[in-house]
């Protein structure tokens, strides 16, 4: 089973063509940034544009925040999967955007995050 699931994961990649959904991914990954430059105290370390954008953003959240509370409540309270990244000093949150995510889920993680944060 499971190689032919790995076969057909390999057929529908093929299928959109990998220019595609790179394209696709970036498109989400600048819906995210902006709407995450929106909100007031959240700093993204990344630049918007150039060589080394990618569907991965990660951005810092207020001081007074905890980051692995926000990823709890984003995930039980709204379905919204992110990760904690901590790496060298740096702590923040992680969304890695996909072939199958949309703009509906960008929109839903702003609003989920807008949420959390107020609490």
């Amino acid at each position: 089973a499971g190689m032919h699931g790995l076969g057909a994961a390999i057929d529908y990649v093929q299928a959109l063509g990998p220019g595609t959904i790179e394209a696709h991914n970036l498109s989400l990954r600048d819906e995210l940034y902006d709407a995450l430059a929106d909100l007031p105290e959240i700093v993204i370390p990344a630049p918007r544009v150039g060589p080394t954008a990618s569907a991965n953003l990660s951005f810092i959240l207020p001081a007074r925040v905890d980051h692995h509370a926000v990823r709890r409540n984003l995930l039980l309270r709204h379905k919204v999967y992110l990760r904690v990244a901590e790496l060298a000093g740096f702590i923040g949150l992680r969304a890695s955007l996909h072939c199958y995510n949309r703009s509906e889920d960008v929109a839903s993680l702003i609003a989920a995050l807008k949420v959390e944060l107020a609490a």
